[in-house]
């Protein structure tokens, strides 16, 4: 005989076999949860790309209104304007080159042969034509006889000074002349002179009397005759 302590009661089949079966359904639900699961998780991408998919159709869908406004809008706006004026086209004349006959074109050039042979002639008679003399004959430089008069040049105050062989155009002195200071030049068949300070300066041919070679503008040359040139 089987012998039980007191206060507890004995295991019964029938309710360890319930429980069993309990376990196993909330077991089999539990998979079955997991399983809706993982096919939930697995069409995810696909439930994203449905809805982005949408919301750029929705998007390229309000384009294509706000275009289809904007054409309308600026049919409308051109009908509303006055018709333009059409702008005026300038149309350059076709110059057409005339066909000269072959016949006519050779008169032509041998007219212009004898007009240039007519125009040499005449220019070679008009050179060898003997002109007739007006008058003597201007000296040249070589014939000026070369004088021997001396120009005195006297500075009242300082003042730069060029002078040169009017022939020639020889520098026979440059430079500054101080206040009191003379100088004497040869004056041959001419002088030139320029000075920085024209009206400082005082010239005199021969001990003459002696004269101011210009205002203080007159900075260009200034030409000197001696007395015996024009005897």
């Amino acid at each position: 005989m089987s012998t039980s302590l007191e206060g507890e009661s004995p295991e019964d089949p029938m309710e360890s076999v319930g429980s069993s079966e309990l376990l196993a359904q909330q077991l089999a639900e539990a998979r079955a949860e997991l399983r809706a699961l993982e096919q939930a998780v697995d069409e995810l991408p696909q439930i994203f790309e449905a809805k982005f998919r949408q919301g750029v159709a929705a998007v390229m869908q309000s384009n294509r209104q706000l275009a289809a406004q904007q054409v309308q809008l600026r049919r409308a706006y051109a009908e509303a304007l006055p018709p333009a004026r059409s702008a005026a086209r300038w149309v350059l004349p076709q110059w057409r080159i005339p066909v000269v006959p072959r016949q006519l074109s050779v008169g032509v050039a041998v007219g212009a042969v004898v007009l240039l042979a007519i125009g040499w002639g005449a220019t070679v008679l008009m050179e060898h034509k003997p002109s007739r003399s007006r008058g003597p004959a201007p000296r040249s430089a070589q014939s000026i006889p070369v004088s021997d008069s001396q120009l005195i040049l006297r500075a009242s105050g300082t003042s730069w000074v060029e002078v040169q062989d009017l022939v020639s155009h020889e520098t026979l002195l440059i430079g500054n002349l101080d206040a009191g200071e003379q100088r004497t030049v040869r004056m041959r068949r001419g002088l030139r002179i320029r000075s920085g300070r024209p009206d400082l300066l005082r010239v005199a041919i021969d001990g003459g009397p002696p004269a101011a070679l210009g205002d203080i503008h007159g900075l260009g040359w200034r030409t000197v005759m001696p007395p015996r040139v024009g005897a």
